[in-house]
C-alpha cells in the first residue's frame, strides 16, 4: 500500500515568500537598519507591549509551579496593576489572544524580538484567514492570491502599529464571513458560526459590533441579490438569530466581568458630540483619511502610502512629452 502524502496547496507556498519578502521589505529593513521598532509610543508601548511582557511572566510562574512541584496556583490578583487589580478581568481579551502565549516561550529579555514576531505572525494569518474565505468560495488561484496579499498589507492593517489588538479583527472577519456563508447554506453550521461569533467577542466586543453592522449589511444584501421569499426570509431569520444569541451568551459570559469594569470608569461618562456636517470634520478627518492612509508612531515615522501617490503615478505614466 502507498503511504499517503501530505499535499500543501502551492497558494500558501507563494503566499508565504511573498509576504516573506514584502514584510521583510516595509518592516524588517527598517527595523534592522536603524535599530528600532514600528510601534505606536503611546498605547502600543505602554499598554500593548507591556501587557504582551506580563502574560508571557504570568504563563511561566504558573507552569513553572507545576514543574517545581508546588502544585497547580494560578494568580488572580496583583497589586502591582494599578491599585490592586483582578487579572483576569483586566487582561481576559488578552489572556485569551492565543498569539500572546509566545510571550510564555521567551525570557522577557527577549521580549521586544518576540513582540515583534507576534505582530508578523498576526499579519500573516490576516492573509492566511482571507486564502480560506477565498477557497470557500471558489475563487480562482491568483485572485485568492493577490486578494489575500492585498489585504494583509492593506493601509487598514497598519492599525496595527498604534493598537495591535485590532489586527485580530482582520484575521476573525474573513473566518466570520465563512461561518456566515455556511450557516446560510445550512442551519448545521450553527455551532461553527456561533463558536467564531464568541471568539470574536471575547477578544474585542468594541470590533465584533463593527463586523456586526457589515455582517447585517451583506445579508440584506444577499437576500435582495438572490431574491428569497418570505418563508425562506423567516427561515434565515431565525437560524442567524439563534446562531448570534449562542455566540453573544457564550461570549459576553466571559466578558461580563470587563465589560462591567469598563462601564464603572469615569472615560465611559465622557461626552463628545461632533455633528455629521461639521466642516472641520469632514475636511480634516474623513477627506484627509481617505486621501491620505499614512499611519504615524507618534515620534519620527510615518507609515504609509497616500492615495493620491497612486492618481499621480498613473498619470505619470500616460504623460506625454517625458517624466514631467
Amino acid at each position: 500500500m502507498r503511504k499517503k502524502q501530505l499535499k500543501i496547496d502551492k497558494i500558501y507556498i507563494f503566499y508565504s515568500i511573498l509576504f516573506l519578502l514584502l514584510y521583510f521589505y516595509t518592516v524588517w529593513y527598517y527595523e534592522l537598519k536603524y535599530d528600532k521598532m514600528l510601534l505606536w509610543n503611546v498605547d502600543g508601548v505602554d499598554a500593548e507591549y507591556t501587557v504582551f511582557v506580563y502574560i508571557g511572566q504570568w504563563i511561566r510562574s504558573i507552569v513553572g509551579g507545576v514543574i517545581s512541584g508546588r502544585g497547580l496556583s494560578i494568580p488572580m490578583w496583583d497589586m502591582s496593576i494599578g491599585y490592586g487589580s483582578d487579572i483576569i478581568t483586566t487582561f481576559q481579551g488578552s489572556l485569551l489572544d492565543p498569539f500572546n502565549w509566545i510571550s510564555a516561550f521567551v525570557p522577557s529579555r527577549y521580549s521586544e524580538s518576540a513582540f515583534s514576531l507576534m505582530i508578523f505572525l498576526k499579519r500573516y494569518f490576516v492573509g492566511i484567514s482571507f486564502i480560506w474565505f477565498g477557497k470557500y468560495m471558489k475563487r480562482k488561484r491568483y485572485e485568492i492570491l493577490a486578494g489575500g496579499l492585498s489585504y494583509a498589507f492593506s493601509v487598514s492593517v497598519l492599525i496595527g502599529i498604534a493598537q495591535v489588538y485590532l489586527i485580530d479583527a482582520f484575521y476573525i472577519f474573513p473566518l466570520l464571513m465563512i461561518g456566515v456563508e455556511k450557516l446560510w447554506d445550512s442551519k448545521r453550521a450553527i455551532p461553527l458560526y456561533s463558536f467564531i461569533l464568541a471568539f470574536s467577542i471575547i477578544d474585542s466586543y468594541y470590533y465584533t459590533f463593527m463586523m456586526g453592522i457589515f455582517v447585517g449589511l451583506f445579508l440584506v444584501m444577499k437576500i435582495i441579490i438572490h431574491r428569497k421569499g418570505i418563508k425562506d426570509i423567516c427561515i434565515l431569520i431565525a437560524r442567524f438569530f439563534f446562531g448570534t444569541l449562542l455566540g453573544m451568551l457564550s461570549g459576553f459570559g466571559i466578558q461580563l466581568g470587563g465589560i462591567i469594569n469598563l462601564f464603572s470608569t469615569d472615560r465611559m461618562s465622557i461626552k463628545h458630540t461632533i455633528s455629521a456636517f461639521y466642516p472641520e470634520w469632514i475636511s480634516k478627518g474623513m477627506m484627509t483619511n481617505f486621501m491620505g492612509g499614512v499611519i504615524g508612531t507618534g515620534t519620527d515615522v510615518l507609515v504609509g502610502v497616500p492615495v493620491i501617490c497612486f492618481i499621480c503615478l498613473v498619470l505619470l505614466l500616460f504623460e506625454r512629452g517625458g517624466t514631467g
